[in-house]
């Protein structure tokens, strides 16, 4: 079986969230939206990033993009 990092990664993200992993996108459905990026994602970012974040804008972050933030500070590392 070939490892899938995109699916791990929004595997983790709806575990952390509670969603029901019977909602979780299937790889067929996820890759050919992320085919051109040698590495889709990049690194989660550092919790004390978000908090500051949150301090200088007044708005604490919904839990769902906060974890996503956590695992995956945005797409894209390699690419556009």
């Amino acid at each position: 079986m070939v490892e899938d990092p995109l699916n791990d990664l929004v595997g983790r993200w709806v575990a952390l969230c509670g969603i029901d992993p019977k909602l979780l996108p299937s790889s067929i459905t996820l890759e050919p939206h992320f085919r051109h990026a040698s590495t889709p994602f990049r690194p989660g970012a550092d919790l004390s990033y978000i908090k500051a974040w949150e301090q200088r804008h007044g708005y604490r972050l919904p839990a769902s993009l906060r974890n996503w933030l956590l695992i995956s500070d945005g797409f894209y590392l390699n690419g556009p």
